[in-house]
């Protein structure tokens, strides 16, 4: 399942209604409407009950649970790759004289 059908879900299950997670997640009305479909088609179960009033979870409350726990491993996966990027790697090589004295003078 896409992450993008998560993120809607449970903003469809946060803001309430279509128009205000179409807002919050700065897509169309449609894409959102598509988005829950898809997701409903995926799992086989209706997730919302559809009133003049907005979108109520239906049974999903657990769905909704393990949806915020992926989201947040998927935040933390990509947190922990940053990290990655942000780190040295690789060989380092350091030169180093055996003489201690600084006024020593190396004669080939």
């Amino acid at each position: 399942m896409d992450i993008h059908l998560l993120k809607t879900f449970v903003a469809v299950v946060r803001e309430g209604t279509i128009t205000r997670a179409s807002e919050k997640l700065f897509l169309s009305q449609p894409a959102v409407s598509a988005h829950i479909k898809a997701m409903e088609e995926s799992l086989g179960v209706s997730l919302f009950e559809r009133t003049p009033r907005g979108m109520f979870l239906i049974e999903g409350e657990r769905l909704l649970v393990k949806a915020e726990q992926t989201l947040a491993a998927h935040r933390d996966l990509l947190d922990e790759a940053t990290r990655l990027r942000g780190k040295l790697s690789g060989q380092l090589k350091l030169g180093v004289s055996s003489s201690t004295s600084p006024n020593s003078r190396v004669t080939s």
